[in-house]
């Protein structure tokens, strides 16, 4: 149990690199607003508030939500957002469109479904509505909405829709797919550490019984080298534990050679015999 909650220690903790990250993205994304696109088309006033908003509004999410499903949907839409205020800041440039699929791909971090589908219906939302605020001449900050610089209609806005329809389609695939992978993964572990328990437990009894035992017990490797004895057989032959599995069956036995020492333990997994030892 100790190391499952470890297993689950580290995820929380990608997790938490995860949601870092994209925090810091939000960030670098209201930089961008407020001092480079803002530049490009004087659109300081909207980059530096509502970009601004956007950022605050992620980062109070960060601070009470965090490595949780509920930030995640809130920076997918903080990213969409963004994309949405490019698109407005630059009056509608079909290249601004683009970064609308660079958000939804960096969503890819995480292995949730949930906060693709929340930024892919949003934008389309957000095509559909500024579409029409468009085609009534609105403005907001004195400034005229535009989501399309070539013109407006509805059109466009199921043409751009179907392409995000696809990139969500693609992306869910894809997270879908890392979800498989990493419950295979977190099986493969829970597995590998419930076989170490069990294996430590059988130690455990294993050098109880080592420690139990009432006779001199020597188990050696068909090399003769020792692996494993008993508390008494150290004290028979004078050597703590630690020296005693330094040792080899020709390092205490003088009535045998080291070479009929080795045939006898070479042969014994096979054909059992009983000899007669002298210790040093």
């Amino acid at each position: 149990m100790k190391q499952k909650r470890i297993v689950k220690k580290i995820e929380a903790k990608e997790l938490n690199k995860a949601d870092l990250f994209m925090l810091r993205l939000v960030i670098a994304h209201w930089f961008v607003a407020t001092f480079i696109t803002s530049f490009l088309f004087n659109t300081f006033f909207i980059g530096f508030v509502i970009g601004g908003l956007i950022t605050l509004g992620t980062f109070l999410a960060y601070k009470y939500y965090t490595k949780t499903q509920y930030f995640r949907i809130v920076v997918a839409l903080a990213l969409l957002s963004f994309s949405a205020l490019f698109i407005q800041q630059s009056y509608g440039r079909i290249e601004f469109h683009f970064h609308v699929f660079v958000a939804l791909t960096f969503l890819t971090i995480y292995r949730d479904r949930l906060p693709v589908a929340a930024a892919s219906v949003f934008i389309i939302v957000h095509h559909l509505l500024f579409n029409y605020l468009q085609q009534y001449n609105v403005s907001i900050f004195d400034m005229k909405i535009v989501v399309f610089n070539y013109g407006c209609g509805l059109d466009i806005v199921l043409l751009h829709g179907v392409f995000v329809l696809a990139e969500w389609f693609v992306i869910d695939k894809t997270i879908i797919k890392r979800i498989e992978e990493h419950t295979l993964i977190v099986e493969s572990k829970n597995r590998l550490i419930d076989m170490n328990n069990e294996i430590n437990k059988e130690k455990a009894k294993y050098q109880k019984l080592m420690s139990l035992a009432s006779d001199g017990v020597f188990i050696m490797n068909t090399d003769g080298e020792l692996v494993e004895c008993s508390d008494v057989a150290c004290e028979m032959l004078g050597y703590s534990k630690r020296e005693m599995l330094n040792l080899s069956v020709y390092d205490w036995d003088i009535a045998h050679g080291k070479e009929e020492a080795l045939l006898h333990v070479k042969n014994t997994p096979t054909n059992p015999i009983t000899f007669e030892s002298k210790h040093k």
